[in-house]
């Protein structure tokens, strides 16, 4: 549709994002990158810093991905099945995929976290646990979701076959509130309880969260989604399909309230913005100027 509307392949597209507010892409991405400067592209430094924060979660997809190629399963939230499990965080399990084996061999694996000798390693926390918010060093608000049904449930986590519902619609790593920081090394992660929001979960998250899907894709999703909706998002057999990010089913389709295309060739502005109008209903999807 792009190809014959617009005129050009849609390969040719460097960058396609939501642009969401201001306020959530800043609680979202606000480490690591500079300021924009006085006149500078203020969207472009926010879309810069949320990328970042998206691609330390792939990051973690992939090192997951890797640790369950070797081992044949994932690690649980308190380290894989062997003589040491309960001392140390999932995190410290997957510094070999995530190259910091030196780092890894730095700790004593049976003693636990906050050990004399292990707790003297918080403060060497790899960035790609950083997280926004949380300014106190050794800190981080990457955690997975743990409790019955989980991939982290506490007894020995799931394997691929385990996560019936697909891994594309099942939640591997989740961002939550600067409030729900625990050093990078203390075992556990977030507590699962059916009835309960990300909201109420998750602790001060803006308007979206950010998670990885256990195939390692990464997206963002509402706080204020239902209950219902989130619980089908991070069980993994309940056997009940999404109905997308909370949306009902019958709701129509999603307005957003920007789209940013980044092109490396020059697109007729109209043409686009009417394509986009066109694609569903109602008509009107797209508001203001396309650029």
């Amino acid at each position: 549709e792009f190809k014959s509307e617009v005129g050009f392949d849609p390969r040719q597209i460097e960058e396609l994002a939501i642009i969401l507010d201001l306020k959530t892409l800043y609680a979202m991405a606000e480490i690591d990158v500079p300021a924009a400067e006085p006149g500078g592209d203020e969207e472009a430094d926010m879309l810069a810093r949320l990328n970042q924060q998206r691609n330390r979660l792939k990051q973690m997809g992939l090192a997951l991905h890797n640790f369950y190629d070797t081992y044949r399963s994932f690690p649980d939230h308190d380290g894989p099945e062997d003589d040491n499990k309960g001392n140390l965080s999932w995190r410290v399990h997957l510094l070999p995929f995530l190259e910091e084996q030196k780092l890894y061999e730095e700790f004593k694996l049976d003693e636990p976290w906050d050990s004399d000798h292990n707790k003297a390693l918080i403060e060497k926390m790899p960035n790609v646990f950083r997280t926004p918010g949380v300014k106190e060093k050794g800190k981080t608000s990457l955690h997975v979701m743990t409790g019955k049904d989980t991939i982290f449930n506490g007894e020995g986590a799931a394997k691929f076959q385990d996560i019936t519902d697909g891994t594309s619609n099942t939640i591997l790593t989740v961002v939550g509130g600067p409030d729900k920081a625990e050093s990078w090394t203390k075992p556990g992660g977030i507590e699962f309880r059916a009835d309960e929001t990300p909201k109420e979960l998750l602790g001060k998250i803006s308007d979206q969260f950010l998670f990885g899907r256990a195939d390692g894709s990464v997206a963002l999703a509402p706080a204020e989604m239902d209950a219902d909706e989130f619980r089908r998002m991070v069980l993994i057999n309940d056997g009940e399909p999404l109905t997308g990010f909370g949306q009902a089913a019958d709701s129509g389709p999603v307005q957003l309230p920007a789209i940013l295309i980044r092109g490396n060739v020059a697109l007729d502005q109209t043409a686009l913005l009417t394509t986009f109008r066109s694609a569903g209903k109602p008509e009107k999807r797209v508001e203001g100027d396309v650029t």
